[in-house]
């Protein structure tokens, strides 16, 4: 056990015992001084918790004193999302590493609805960007690969986006975000055309 303040550290490293449990546990308190004022809304801390829990499904997360236990990472989340408006018809989950970034997608359809869309990079949320574009021309990639009349991404929106959520984690090893237009080491082509290599057969 150790503690810091402020980035430094106010005690030396301590023993505690042995323990059954691997891993590291971090608690900290909202130092006034620095951030104004400690009130927290423990909803936007919930909401946020429980979305890193769908993001790493072996992670244990607590709150006041309550695990919060999503299982089945993001497929699973996509298949609730779609839930909330109606019975599930379909699901899908794709995953690919290209260079030093991995993609995993999962999507999920009911009957109606307007489409629903998480993204997330290095768990960071990310509503817009290269790898929503990426999914969609992707899509559209593989629907004019398999000779279909919706070939262009405007199409492909039209054609699935009626009842889906979709889950979108990327996850890059060195990430640059001082532009848009590079995501780690691959290029724009690349990014472009990992939902067609994925897609299964």
């Amino acid at each position: 056990m150790q503690a810091f303040e402020r980035g430094e550290r106010v005690t030396a490293l301590r023993r505690l015992g042995t323990s059954t449990l691997e891993g590291t546990t971090v608690r900290f308190r909202p130092d006034p001084t620095i951030f104004g004022g400690v009130d927290l809304d423990h909803e936007v801390v919930q909401r946020r918790l429980i979305e890193l829990a769908w993001l790493h499904p072996h992670l244990r997360v607590w709150f006041q004193e309550r695990r919060l236990a999503p299982r089945g990472g993001i497929t699973a989340w996509a298949r609730e999302l779609a839930a909330e408006r109606g019975d599930v018809v379909d699901a899908i989950a794709l995953r690919r590493d290209v260079g030093d970034v991995r993609v995993s997608i999962a999507f999920a359809w009911n009957r109606d609805g307007a489409t629903t869309m998480r993204a997330f990079v290095n768990a960071n949320v990310t509503p817009t960007g290269s790898h929503i574009d990426g999914m969609w021309q992707g899509l559209a990639d593989y629907a004019r690969a398999m000779k279909s009349p919706a070939r262009s991404v405007a199409h492909v929106r039209e054609a699935i986006g009626s009842g889906l959520a979709a889950i979108v984690d990327v996850w890059m090893s060195d990430p640059r975000y001082t532009s848009q237009k590079r995501i780690g080491s691959t290029t724009r082509k690349e990014r472009r055309r990992f939902v067609l290599r994925s897609w299964p057969a």
